[in-house]
């Protein structure tokens, strides 16, 4: 049995770093392993077992229980902006779950993150709760090895989101469709997508899949282009802006376009259906 403890700035003046960490046969202990950057700090503690051949070069298995907690985390404080992500295969086996009260993601500010990470050689799976946009989130990412890449499945379920802040913070999700401008309210509802990826990450030509069921709540469309189909029955100044107490839609995404189906839209006791399909 081996313990140690270790603290250093090392990589970096603002970068602290403190372990305690008990080698046995069994494997490696973390007891405490901190990081503290900027405003961001990280704890760590579990156990990481590896089963080594017996000239210690190669490592032939892991597996892997950790537990890590944060108070403040920004990731622009530990990763850099403009790297690159590539998804590397897994060589062992394992579990890591990660609380963190304040978190913030570029311009999105999270709390009360929970999350679950799960993975094997074939599979990966994470299972992600917060409160984020004035309500709460749930996702689940799951990661399939496909012969020369990846499948992936996601699961979001949404209660009460404010659709403009998620818009806002995020581009307009990299859409054109309806812009954060033309669209108010709050979200509730559940939304899966599947796409195929080679292991550089780039996703191949079978493209995105979704399928969504959602509902906006007390919102707003203004100068929704697909609503002007209406004029025939109503007038077009009405339709520029449309404020309505429920908006439910079931829609798609399937071979580079946005399909609406079962769509409904409420203005008090009134109700009015619309199904359109957009090329992206």
């Amino acid at each position: 049995i081996l313990t140690c403890d270790w603290s250093s700035d090392v990589c970096s003046s603002d970068l602290d770093i403190g372990a305690n960490i008990r080698f046995e046969r069994s494997g490696i202990y973390l007891n405490d392993v901190h990081f503290k950057r900027k405003h961001s700090d990280l704890t760590l503690q579990g156990l990481v077992q590896l089963e080594l051949n017996q000239w210690f070069y190669d490592t032939i298995s892991s597996e892997i229980a950790l537990t890590a907690q944060s108070n403040n985390f920004n990731f622009s404080d530990f990763v850099n902006s403009n790297s690159k992500t590539s998804a590397a295969p897994i060589a062992g086996k394992g579990h890591i779950s990660w609380t963190c009260n304040n978190l913030i993601y570029e311009k999105n500010k999270i709390q009360a993150l929970n999350m679950n990470l799960h993975f094997n050689p074939k599979q990966l799976q994470a299972n992600l709760k917060m409160q984020v946009w004035k309500g709460a989130l749930g996702l689940t990412v799951q990661r399939t090895s496909t012969p020369g890449g990846y499948r992936y499945v996601t699961q979001i379920t949404a209660d009460t989101l404010d659709v403009r802040t998620s818009m806002n913070n995020n581009n307009n999700w990299n859409q054109e469709v309806i812009l954060s401008h033309q669209i108010s309210g709050r979200l509730s509802g559940a939304i899966i997508t599947q796409w195929y990826s080679n292991v550089s990450n780039v996703v191949l030509d079978t493209g995105l899949t979704v399928w969504a069921k959602t509902k906006i709540q007390k919102g707003q469309l203004l100068n929704y282009k697909p609503l002007e189909a209406l004029s025939k029955f109503i007038t077009l100044k009405d339709l520029k802006q449309v404020v309505f107490s429920d908006l439910d839609a079931e829609w798609e995404v399937k071979q580079s376009a946005i399909s609406f189906h079962k769509t409904s839209l409420r203005k008090d006791r009134k109700s009015t259906r619309l199904n359109s399909s957009h090329m992206s």
